[in-house]
């Protein structure tokens, strides 16, 4: 395989693998802030800084989810992608290679 050609078992490897385990890591870490928070509710309620508390665990909980589910779209899609080259004609498999290629050349300083 020349440096232009797109692997695409790479592609879908990090579309099956890769990316569902850091969604996993994701998932895990808002679990255990969750469970944190639990175990200091007892502590802090009824204290002025329980209820701040509460909100920024939820708005990290929020965005930690948020990005979880845009990972996991983003493996589907590398694997419908690396599915759909792998069924391309050779020509267009080429053509869509050299276009790369070109455009890489392009991009690189003149020697």
């Amino acid at each position: 395989m020349s440096q232009f050609e797109i692997d695409t078992d790479a592609i879908r490897e990090a579309g099956t693998v890769h990316f569902p385990e850091i969604a996993d890591a994701y998932a895990t870490t808002c679990l255990f802030i969750e469970h944190a928070q639990g175990l200091c509710a007892s502590g802090l309620r009824g204290s002025d800084i329980f209820q701040s508390w509460s909100f920024y665990n939820a708005q990290i909980t929020s965005q930690i989810e948020t990005s979880k589910a845009h990972l996991e779209a983003c493996g589907e899609t590398l694997v419908d992608v690396a599915e759909t080259f792998g069924e391309l004609d050779d020509e267009t498999e080429l053509s869509i290679s050299n276009a790369y290629e070109g455009s890489l050349a392009e991009a690189l300083p003149a020697e």
